[in-house]
This record gives structure tokens, sequence and C-alpha cells, in this order.
């Protein structure tokens, strides 16, 4: 049902990324903007990549189950891992910003540029990717551009196992 499934995504959208800012909130004070983002990208992607992948054996089995346990079981697969780990670098982040800039400026750009990058990301995937490619290629695009946005912080930071266990 479509009204099922869309509170279903948003509701796991959003809690996800609430417990990503919490997990990236305590990383922040131990670890610096560099290694969890990469972290945090690669294991995203690599949840996309497998998600992609087993994606029309699970769609079958949640089709079995009760319509909302089956929209609520087949959201956590699709976005859980994702949007998880992109939520723990909002906190990372602004903590990040707060010797670089004013921290009211520096707050406001990282979250409007998460803001619009959710937005942007609905759209393009929602509008041309999932129509054109369907929904385990679009996974895969998403995942190869988190690994194209990733990869050069990897190399930077001389962390080769990161491109090694990419590829």
């Amino acid at each position: 049902s479509g009204p099922v499934t869309w509170a279903c995504l948003l509701a796991v959208a959003l809690g996800a990324l609430s417990v990503g800012n919490i997990a990236g909130g305590a990383l922040a004070g131990r670890h610096g903007v560099p290694s969890v983002t990469t972290w945090s990208f690669w294991t995203a992607s690599f949840g996309l990549i497998v998600f992609s992948q087993a994606y029309p054996l699970l769609m079958r089995w949640v089709t079995r189950l009760p319509v909302v346990t089956g929209a609520l079981i087949a959201a956590c697969l699709a976005q859980l891992i994702p949007m998880l780990m992109l939520g723990m670098n909002t906190p990372v982040l602004l903590q990040a910003g707060e010797e670089n800039m004013r921290k009211g400026i520096w707050n406001g750009v990282i979250l409007a540029a998460g803001s619009a990058g959710g937005i942007a990301g609905a759209l393009l995937v929602g509008l041309a990717s999932v129509p054109m490619e369907g929904l385990s290629r679009s996974y895969l695009l998403l995942a190869l551009l988190m690994i194209l946005t990733v990869a050069p912080l990897s190399v930077w930071r001389r962390r080769w196992w990161e491109l090694a266990v990419a590829v």
C-alpha cells in the first residue's frame, strides 16, 4: 500500500538518521572528520551493494508478510545501514567547524547542505534513477557515487586497506 510504504520509509530513514546522529556525536570527540567520514561512507556503500544484490530475493520474502510488517522490514533492509552511517557525519562535521568558523554559520551550512543533499537525492533517485534503471541498479549507482566521494579521502589519509576492501 502506498501510504503504508511511505510511512515506513520515512520512519526508518528519520529513525536511522537520529541514531546515526547520536553515534556520530559519541565518536566526534574521539575520532576526527576523516576517520568517521571514510568509515561511514565505506560502510554505507557496502550496505547499498549488498542490498542491491539481495533485493529480488528479499522483496519476494517480505511480500508474503502482512502489509505493515513487510513494509517496515523492507524499509529497514533498504535504508537502515546507509542512513545510519550517513547520520553519523553531521555531528562530526558540526564539531569540526567549531574551530574554523563562527559556530552558527558553520552549523547552518552543514545542516542546509544535508537537507539539500537529501532533497536532491530523493528527486534524482525517485524521478530519474529508479524509473530508468530500477532499484537494484540505482543502489549500485549510489554506492559508486559514495565510493567516488570517499576514495580520495582514503588516499589522502593513506588508508590503502579501505581502497583494497572496496575493490
